[in-house]
């Protein structure tokens, strides 16, 4: 196993933790973005995660 996969393999449990976060506790989010000056687009950072996850998860198994 790759340095590159072990890497991918850690981003993409990370997204999907990220994605059980926010379908868990979205007030969460909503604080942090609110504070951060931005407008809470849940949906948006939801499609986000799953992108990353999705990605990371075929570079982690083309890496093997």
């Amino acid at each position: 196993m790759s340095i590159i996969s072990i890497i991918a393999f850690i981003v993409a449990a990370h997204s999907v933790i990220m994605i059980l976060v926010l379908v868990v506790n979205p007030d969460w989010y909503v604080s942090k973005a609110i504070s951060a000056g931005v407008t809470p687009n849940i949906s948006a950072a939801i499609t986000t995660k799953v992108i990353i996850a999705g990605v990371a998860f075929a570079v982690g198994i083309y890496s093997l």
